[in-house]
């Protein structure tokens, strides 16, 4: 009984353990989502295949127990996760991290500049070029450094897992300037051991020494060296010079004894010898004889070797001859004219010329856009003429200067003074400079065009002191500072000689500053009491910072108008401040038996502002004597005054009474006044002023209107004003 109960029991256990394991192993419902969402859902191995999209919807039935779950979203880290799923339904969430962008920077094959160059990454560093970094996502800022060269600097935008690549090319922190090679003959230019092509020539160079070379054109021996510094933002110009090897052959001409010879126009030989010391090149060769056409011919003479040339002459014709031309340089396009009719270039370039009358004949031969050369040619009867022409890709250039003296030079050579022509200027550009001791150095670029003419004027201004001090002389001397001497030129002080040059201000006349020897100006201006003013002041001598200037001046109020002589001294220039003397003497009359005699003397100070303004202070002493009435002896009720105080007295005397007034008798006095003076620069010949001055307190009888009814006031309050323009030549 009780085994059978044991039985029973036993498979009641199995029973009942059985269904509670199938109840256990029953799946259950899984909610997976992510953040982002969107991720593919992958359970317990990819192999097993994508389960799903996780999102807040996305459920799937999963057996109690442990799981790997993996998730996978573009742009972001894949998330593997192992998970406890329990006997009820429950929720996964997941947030995934976003994967790195990946920069690699690199300098590209056709510039290494950047490689090895420091690498940072928003400030930070981040190795050498190339490198390859992770970054996050997002605005990043890229920096290559290294010494010699700019920082490069760029700002990238790289998205989540974005793979980019940079390419990095520095550029060179340098600094660099031009070289202008000229040279005194043909050569090929070298500068550091590299071909820069044929002198004169341009090369742009890091700054700093490079040797320089010229050598022969076939590149083979040097011609020429020299170490050259070039500066940074500057033209540096160096002139290679050297003696050409001479290049000599020999002629021998076979023709009738009693023939001559002319080579080159100007060498007379022999035919039937030889002549010796030709140099390499054409010539050209006349072989004339009495009653013989004159031939000729251009041969060419080669380096060490002799030319034989056998001409016969043959009988002149009296009435005719025959002119022919050589271009030393054939231009494709020439035009050719004698005596202004056009030729063909066959015919005058051939052996035989073009057929013309004997006497004096015109050769014209030009391009347009190159140049012009115009021969006269006087042939003699039955001869033929050889006109040798180069036509040049060169144009006119006319310099002038002004004041008088300056020396004057083209691309650096000196080649005149004052005034520079010449028709022959080699098309391109030039630079023009002008020198004259006082004045700093004129420089202006030009460019002249072939069969052009081109012009420059060069206006030397003065102002200040120049050149400044510590400046190097062309001589190789030093200029002095400006404190050292009390007047320009070559002195000798401690360390051996030194050269003072001061140099004038802006040409003006109511200055301390007086004009340069020659130059002059002409002021027209008017106000009170002085309605006219018109001056001249001429330069008369300058020695180092002393100046002198004499003039004439004409003023008028109407009722009396005075003409004077006037002096005036430049004493010193220290810096912008610069002091005289100046002195005017001057007289005058007006109707009514009215005369004036005035004498001013002042000592003006003024003040240079650079080129274009100057302010001058000049206190002066006025001594005067005016006559503003007739005299009582020789007054009368008939004569013709205009001033109330010249009337009331000429009425007392006619009646028997007495000059209250004073007004018939000559005044005299003395006073001292302030004057001060606006000058400013307006063109190259052409300044305004403004003039003011004045002795409050003082007064001339002669400037109130009981003397002169042109002014308005009763009392003269002694202040003064004009303002004008001044004309500078």
């Amino acid at each position: 009984m009780l085994s059978r109960f044991l039985v029973v029991l036993v498979v009641a256990v199995g029973l009942l353990a059985g269904t509670l394991g199938r109840a256990a192993a029953a799946p259950v419902w899984v909610t997976i989502s992510s953040t982002p969402p969107g991720a593919t859902v992958y359970v317990d191995g990819k192999e097993q295949g994508a389960k799903g999209i996780a999102a807040d919807s996305f459920r799937l039935r999963l057996s109690p127990g442990v799981h790997r779950v993996l998730l996978e979203l573009p742009g972001y880290k894949p998330l593997e996760q192992t998970v406890q799923i329990g006997p009820r339904a429950q929720r996964l969430t997941f947030t995934l991290e976003s994967a790195p962008a990946r920069l690699a920077v690199r300098a590209p094959a056709t510039s290494d500049d950047a490689r090895d160059g420091e690498l940072f990454i928003d400030a930070e560093p981040k190795g050498r070029v190339p490198a390859e970094i992770e970054l996050k996502g997002g605005s990043h800022l890229v920096e290559v450094r290294k010494p010699g060269f700019k920082i490069y600097s760029e700002t990238i935008e790289l998205a989540p897992a974005e793979t980019k690549t940079l390419m990095v090319t520095l550029k060179s922190d340098i600094r660099r300037g031009t070289l202008l090679i000229a040279a005194s003959g043909e050569g090929l230019v070298y500068v550091d051991g590299q071909a820069r092509g044929s002198a004169p020539q341009v090369v742009e160079l890091d700054e700093g020494e490079h040797a320089v070379e010229v050598r022969a054109s076939d590149g083979g021996a040097v011609l020429w060296q020299q170490r050259a510094k070039v500066v940074a933002g500057q033209q540096v110009r160096v002139q290679a010079e050297w003696k050409a090897a001479e290049k000599n052959g020999s002629l021998l001409v076979i023709a009738p004894d009693d023939a001559e010879l002319i080579i080159d126009g100007t060498q007379s030989a022999r035919p039937n010898q030889i002549i010796s010391g030709l140099r390499a090149g054409q010539h050209t060769v006349v072989v004339q004889g009495k009653g013989y056409g004159a031939v000729t011919r251009v041969v060419d003479i080669e380096a060490n070797k002799q030319k034989v040339e056998q001409v016969q002459l043959a009988k002149a014709d009296a009435g005719r001859a025959s002119v022919r031309l050589v271009m030393v340089n054939p231009i494709e396009g020439a035009e050719y004219y004698i005596n202004g009719r056009r030729v063909k270039e066959d015919d005058l370039l051939g052996d035989k010329g073009v057929e013309v009358a004997a006497g004096k004949n015109i050769v014209v031969v030009q391009k347009p856009g190159v140049g012009k050369v115009t021969r006269p040619v006087n042939v003699a009867a039955g001869a033929t003429e050889v006109v040798t022409v180069e036509l040049k890709n060169a144009g006119r250039l006319a310099v002038s200067s002004s004041p008088a003296g300056g020396q004057i030079f083209l691309d650096g050579q000196p080649v005149g003074t004052t005034t520079f022509t010449a028709d022959d200027v080699p098309a391109g550009q030039h630079q023009v400079e002008v020198r004259l001791n006082g004045f700093p150095p004129f420089n202006q670029a030009v460019v002249v065009r072939g069969g052009e003419a081109a012009t420059v004027q060069a206006d030397l201004q003065a102002g200040g002191i120049y050149p400044p001090p510590g400046a190097v002389a062309p001589d190789g001397s030093s200029y002095a500072p400006a404190g050292s001497y009390g007047q320009a030129g070559t002195g000798y002080v401690q360390g051996g000689p030194r050269r003072l040059l001061v140099r004038s201000a802006m040409s003006a006349s109511l200055s301390a500053v007086t004009n340069d020897p020659g130059r002059f100006t002409v002021d027209l201006g008017g106000g009170y009491p002085y309605f006219v003013n018109l001056g001249i002041a001429v330069g008369a001598a300058r020695v180092g910072m002393f100046g002198l200037d004499v003039g004439v001046e004409l003023r008028s109020d109407i009722y009396v108008t005075e003409v004077g002589v006037k002096v005036r001294a430049q004493l010193f220039q220290a810096g912008p401040i610069a002091g005289g003397l100046n002195l005017l003497v001057a007289g005058g009359g007006g109707p009514d038996q009215r005369n004036d005699f005035v004498l001013e003397l002042g000592a003006p100070l003024t003040l240079i502002a650079g080129r274009f303004v100057q302010l001058t202070a000049r206190p002066y002493l006025q001594i005067y004597s005016d006559r503003a009435c007739p005299s009582a002896a020789t007054a009368s009720p008939d004569s013709l005054t205009r001033g109330e105080a010249c009337s009331a007295a000429l009425d007392a005397v006619a009646t028997g009474g007495q000059d209250t007034y004073g007004a018939l008798e000559r005044y005299n006095g003395a006073r001292f006044l302030l004057q001060g003076v606006l000058e400013v620069y307006v063109a190259r010949h052409l300044n305004l002023w403004l003039l003011v001055e004045g002795a409050p307190g003082t007064q001339r009888l002669s400037w109130t209107r009981p003397y002169n009814a042109l002014l308005i006031q009763e009392q003269d309050y002694g202040i003064y004003g004009r303002t004008g323009v001044t004309f500078r030549f």
